[in-house]
């Protein structure tokens, strides 16, 4: 054997030795925690999404791994990952409230030699939609005029709702379906699917607890039907869903009254959003400057369970069986 082949013979040996005792091929580098995820707060009733932002982690990210901290394979009924595109997106209701620690792993390509890089984030779910979900930081930072509540009017200012009622329970619904009635009610509409909001139904009483007042509202005036024709059990769980249709005064009330009552009378709505229309609201809310006012925001903050964090409460059978899914 020439002096040139005996060299790379005793190269290569020494790679082969490097590898076996180090356990990982020259070609994987490790992936580490390079920013983390900072914790979020939203308001219950609106839509969560989160890219995973690639500064989060350094190092060749091949895919993620997201769950509960306590629950390695699960999230709450009213999340998704998306796998796809690196995307968690949801929308919890003020049942869904209080606050969840994930769980947020890379992996590189050499999942087997290297080991993942972990980090936390909490999100907190507020259950008052009102309440300004700005970094305290940030929102300082802001003139005062230009603080806005997640519905889109300044704080101080009136905020006047339009309000459909569903004959759906939305505590039944996973979600896929939350987002997608979310989404198609505002893609009809064209505004952000941020502004449209969807929660379990308030009765008057309720809402006049929240300081808001009911300026009108209606009903389906034939017959309530369901989306497969068939009719309605009255008593089953309501939902309804909301946006915003003006800031400080609005005088055009008559004229939204009209289109509502027009579109829910036709049936239109009911197929757009693939659930029953039962009727209408508007209401009208003063909203408040000061968003560390507790009434309604921080104070009424509950702390999930266990088995809310782990998404694993079963509904009664009984209690979901009317659930029409989209």
């Amino acid at each position: 054997m020439s002096p040139v082949s005996s060299l790379f013979v005793l190269m290569l040996l020494s790679c082969i030795m490097q590898t076996q005792v180090s356990g990982r091929p020259p070609s994987c580098p490790t992936v580490l925690v390079q920013e983390g995820l900072p914790d979020r707060q939203i308001n219950s009733g609106t839509m969560f999404r989160l890219h995973l932002p690639p500064r989060a982690f350094q190092g060749p990210v091949q895919r993620f791994q997201v769950s509960l901290v306590n629950d390695q394979d699960t999230l709450p009924k009213w999340l998704v990952y998306s796998t796809k595109n690196g995307t968690l997106q949801g929308l919890a209701l003020r049942e869904d409230g209080g606050e969840y620690i994930f769980r947020v792993t890379a992996m590189g390509k050499c999942e087997t030699y290297t080991p993942a890089a972990t980090t936390h984030f909490l999100l907190r779910i507020l259950s008052d939609l009102y309440t300004d979900t700005e970094p305290t930081h940030l929102k300082h930072a802001l003139p005062t005029d230009m603080s806005r509540s997640n519905l889109g009017c300044p704080a101080g200012e009136a905020i006047t709702l339009a309000d459909l009622v569903l004959h759906v329970d939305p505590v039944c619904m996973g979600a896929t379906e939350r987002l997608k009635l979310v989404t198609t009610l505002s893609d009809y509409l064209h505004v952000s699917p941020n502004s449209v909001a969807l929660l379990s139904y308030r009765e008057a009483s309720g809402l006049r607890q929240e300081n808001t007042t009911i300026l009108a509202m209606g009903s389906v005036t034939s017959r309530v039907q369901g989306t497969d024709g068939g009719s309605l059990n009255k008593e089953q769980s309501k939902a309804e869903v909301f946006w915003t249709v003006g800031c400080g005064d609005f005088e055009m009330l008559p004229d939204l009254v009209q289109v509502l009552q027009h579109n829910i009378d036709s049936g239109l709505l009911s197929v757009l959003l693939g659930v029953p229309v039962e009727g209408w609201r508007e209401h009208w809310r003063v909203l408040l400057v000061d968003s560390n006012d507790t009434s309604f925001g921080m104070g009424a903050l509950r702390t999930a369970s266990d088995d809310r964090r782990r998404g694993t409460i079963q509904q009664n059978e009984s209690e979901c069986a009317g659930h029409i899914g989209l």
